[in-house]
């Protein structure tokens, strides 16, 4: 198992010692015998996944280190399997070939090895994205958005679809835009699911978000910009490189809302690019990251977002 999977464990462990997972990181709960284990980077990490998923540890809290791993790669698994089956269904509405789709999708490598393999919670939010992606081509509006905030809640990078749900013009029908509809859906969801979170964890979950921005901020070389800046010894660049970065990443997603809200690019197509973006100026990337931007490439008719897919899979697997 890897690091990053003995930190999560060990993090769900932390309910049993009564520890708020979003306060503290592993080195609270140092006495336990997986501590040794965790990676010095993660030690005082909290957790840096939603509440939806994070409250399944209070669940699988008191099963043995075994089970929990089994679990979780049972889930993966699942997920993937669950993944490629709405990437069939939906290329089928777009009139795309579904070979093509599924095989880029389950074939590769990420999804397989690192994603199953490592048991990451990213394939369990990739397939709930997918379902609202399916449901938004089916025009169940509101179901889609409340989909979306289900992912998030399972993983932030989910919620970045939202914005271009939001955005876009229906295909079918009368051509209105089903803002309101996702909107609602989404709300509801989060409210939903927010509800029991404060109850489990209070309002330190809103820790999350300076988690990951301190994460992301001290990524170091683990990021291409930060490879690149160490591999020709600008290594005290990487920080400023990163806040300009961060800016770019922020303009370019705002430019595609923009254009899917105009009727110039598909809404799936703009998700991609998005997710490219985000990938490419992170701060800190695990290959596994790159599943996110898999379907949607899969499903896009924009050729050079297939090449970017496969180019940041063998970037992120050989450098990373």
């Amino acid at each position: 198992m890897v690091g990053t999977g003995r930190f999560l464990v060990l993090l769900l462990y932390q309910p049993l010692y009564h520890i708020n997972p979003y306060l503290h990181g592993p080195d609270t709960i140092s006495f336990d015998a997986l501590y040794p284990f965790v990676g010095p980077r993660l030690i005082t990490t909290p957790t840096v996944y939603g509440p939806l998923f994070t409250g399944l540890g209070y669940v699988l809290a008191s099963f043995d280190v075994a089970a929990q791993v089994l679990v979780y790669k049972l889930v993966a698994a699942v997920s993937s399997l669950f993944v490629i089956v709405i990437v069939w269904r939906a290329a089928a509405l777009r009139g795309l070939n579904q070979a093509k789709a599924v095989t880029l999708v389950g074939l590769n490598p990420v999804m397989i090895l690192y994603g199953v393999g490592g048991g990451h919670n990213d394939l369990l939010m990739l397939a709930i994205l997918m379902g609202a992606v399916y449901l938004g081509l089916r025009q169940r509006d509101g179901a889609s958005g409340a989909m979306l905030a289900v992912a998030a809640a399972v993983k932030l990078s989910g919620g970045l679809l939202l914005p271009f749900a939001l955005a876009r013009r229906r295909t079918r029908g009368d051509g209105r835009r089903p803002l309101v509809a996702v909107l609602a859906g989404a709300t509801v969801a989060t409210v939903l699911i927010g509800l029991p979170s404060l109850v489990l964890f209070g309002p330190s979950v809103l820790h999350l978000i300076s988690t990951i921005q301190g994460i992301q901020s001290h990524g170091g070389e683990h990021s291409i910009h930060g490879w690149i800046l160490g591999a020709v010894g600008l290594q005290r660049w990487i920080r400023a490189v990163g806040i300009v970065l961060d800016g770019l990443f922020v303009a370019a997603v705002a430019r595609l809302a923009i254009r899917v809200w105009r009727g110039g690019l598909d809404w799936i197509t703009a998700a991609g690019w998005a997710t490219v973006w985000m990938l490419v100026t992170a701060g800190f990337l695990l290959p596994w990251y790159v599943a996110w931007l898999l379907p949607l490439a899969a499903l896009s008719r924009d050729r050079r977002l297939l090449i970017a897919s496969v180019a940041l899979t063998a970037i992120c697997m050989t450098t990373l």
